[in-house]
């Protein structure tokens, strides 16, 4: 409810409405969107005939069917638009409280608890009575580990059914062992030699890790003898252990093999592990903690200079050591510092108490500490200090806190960390005064979701054919590319409301982007931040073609979007290789 709540906020801020009650509207949310449909489409309509006749038939079902009798059943128009989005986000909103107050209630009622205690004692009563079938009739005597591990495997596996290991000494810890299972965790951090090393031992195997976290080090010795190896004897490239981990090398080789995401989330404050959700996790985790009243995530920038010399940042540091650590109100021992340096954590580790932990990024996976922050340390962010692995692992290792301190610096390329600086901007931490609004993507993607239902006996989002096949490429690039999986799509998005204010635009461009049907065939944006990454329309040539009055107005819509810094791709419908045009410019934007 808070994302909803937040960008109900950050809607009014960017549009003049009036505040409306909601008492006398009885309709949920969901038929709220059914009416903005029906608007929407009045509105796009090119036959204009009998339109009074057909709006004033909707406006009798919406009158005494939903008991709706208010302005916003007149002629659709911008100003009933916006009221309907008004108050689906109010509807909406209101919803969520009570649908999380019923659950509340549900989850503290007496039957829950008496079911819940039930439940746990069934099940340590099974373990119980599985460990005493086992074991109770065994006779137990003490063994020398040595010889038996050695001698008589199966005897000391009898009495000792699990074994801890590291991949390279799982087929010599217990000779000649076949496991009924082998668990593997952190995957993503096994080579693929000592991966392979440990399955052949196993019947079955359970592989556990995140390709979004920290892969296993490879020195530049090593990659060029598995890479010689690879190109001597021909191998797949998904045995190459220079550049695929052993969960990337399982993943590549075996794709069928069944995958499950390990969804619920426990460790870190909402507000803080939401960041790689959306950015790394196409928002499918399950966040289980609470959200704290103060602010969990923040960002300080350094004023503008050239700071860093040798990989070291004194001036990141003296952030550190006069603005951050002062107001953090917990031991030493649950603070860590992380920077990508060694030359930096040294640097650190100098200044600051020495029982706060200080490390790379590379030392600090698998932990947790309530309060981390992070120095990023470069003037201009490169390759090494944006990777995505590697801030995701940084971010997610704060329980409570997180702090990024970086580089004031205009910086070149778009990456990573300016995505998290973007996420804590549009959380609550200081918003830029930009002309370009974020996406209001709860509203649009629950919109998009009703104009799918809207055509769904002809299996359309759109009335227009090149739409259709349009819409269904986009989601195939986005699929299939890593680093598409924070982007989004949402249809027909209103021009007027990617544009703060209008002070760059003439008279005529006001007027045109006044209307309701002034929008862009598809809105893709960073989910994360909620930043327009890349507009695109599609024409087709009948209508759009120089000359026409349609031709004139996509003039004028380029023209728009030039002057506010929007990308814009025109698709035409005679036109050819519109997946590998689209994946190129949105490689270039996202790079």
């Amino acid at each position: 409810m808070s994302d909803w709540k937040l960008e109900f906020e950050h809607f009014q801020n960017s549009n003049d409405c009036d505040i409306i009650s909601t008492e006398n509207i009885s309709i949920n949310s969901d038929k709220l969107l059914d009416l903005l449909n029906i608007q929407q489409s009045f509105l796009e309509r090119r036959n204009k005939r009998f339109e009074k006749l057909l709006w004033f038939v909707q406006k009798l079902k919406f009158k005494y069917i939903y008991k709706l009798n208010t302005t916003l059943l007149n002629f659709p128009n911008e100003k009933s638009i916006r009221e309907i989005q008004y108050l689906f986000y109010c509807k909406r909103i209101s919803e969520l409280r009570s649908e999380i107050s019923d659950l509340e209630s549900f989850c503290k009622s007496d039957r829950i608890k008496q079911k819940t205690q039930q439940l746990t004692q069934l099940s340590m009563s099974v373990l119980k009575d599985t460990l005493s079938r086992k074991y109770s009739s065994s006779v137990h005597e003490s063994i020398n580990v040595e010889f038996e591990l050695m001698r008589n495997a199966d005897r000391f596996l009898e009495e000792f059914p699990i074994v801890l290991s590291t991949t390279f000494s799982a087929v010599s810890s217990v000779r000649n062992a076949v496991y009924d299972y082998v668990i593997m965790d952190e995957a993503s951090q096994v080579t693929v030699e000592t991966g392979a090393l440990a399955l052949s031992c196993a019947k079955n195997a359970v592989i556990v890790g995140d390709t979004m976290q920290l892969p296993n080090v490879v020195t530049n010795e090593d990659k060029q003898k598995f890479d010689a190896i690879i190109r001597k004897y021909e191998i797949e490239g998904g045995y190459n252990s220079s550049e695929n981990s052993f969960l990337e090398s399982i993943i590549k080789i075996l794709p069928d093999v069944k995958q499950t995401l390990l969804k619920e989330h426990y460790r870190c404050n909402p507000e803080i592990i939401n960041f790689c959700n959306q950015k790394f996790y196409g928002g499918n985790l399950v966040l289980m903690t609470e959200k704290s009243d103060s602010k969990a995530i923040g960002a300080i920038k350094t004023v503008k200079g050239n700071h860093c010399r040798g990989h070291q940042n004194q001036r990141e540091i003296d952030i550190i050591c006069n603005e951050i650590l002062p107001k953090i109100e917990c031991n030493p021992e649950d603070i860590g510092i992380i920077a990508p340096y060694n030359s930096q954590v040294n640097a650190i580790k100098r200044a600051v108490d020495p029982k706060i932990e200080v490390a790379t990024v590379h030392k600090y996976q698998g932990r947790e500490k309530d309060v981390i922050i992070m120095s990023v340390t470069d003037d201009t962010i490169g390759d090494f200090a944006d990777n995505a692995n590697l801030l995701n692992v940084a971010v997610s290792r704060a329980k409570n806190k997180f702090y990024l301190i970086v580089s004031g610096n205009e910086q070149e390329k778009h990456g990573n960390i300016s995505d998290l600086l973007d996420y804590i901007e549009y959380n609550g931490g200081e918003i830029s005064d930009s002309k370009i609004c974020s996406v209001y993507d709860m509203l649009y993607k629950q919109y998009a979701q009703k104009r799918e239902e809207f055509f769904k006996k002809n299996g359309k989002v759109s009335i227009y054919d090149s739409e259709n096949l349009t819409y269904c490429l986009l989601r195939e690039i986005i699929s299939e590319n890593e680093s598409f999986r924070c982007l989004d799509i949402v249809l027909n998005y209103p021009v007027n409301l990617l544009l703060a204010d209008t002070s760059l635009l003439n008279e005529d461009e006001r007027t045109y982007i006044s209307y309701p049907t002034t929008h862009v065939d598809f809105l893709i944006y960073n989910r994360v931040s909620k930043k327009i990454v890349l507009t695109i329309e599609v024409d087709g040539y009948s209508f759009h073609h120089e000359g026409t009055k349609q031709n004139e107005r996509d003039k004028m819509k380029n023209h728009i979007l030039s002057l506010y810094g929007i990308a814009l791709l025109r698709l035409s419908t005679t036109g050819s290789n519109e997946k590998e045009i689209i994946t190129e410019k949105l490689t270039e934007l996202v790079r």
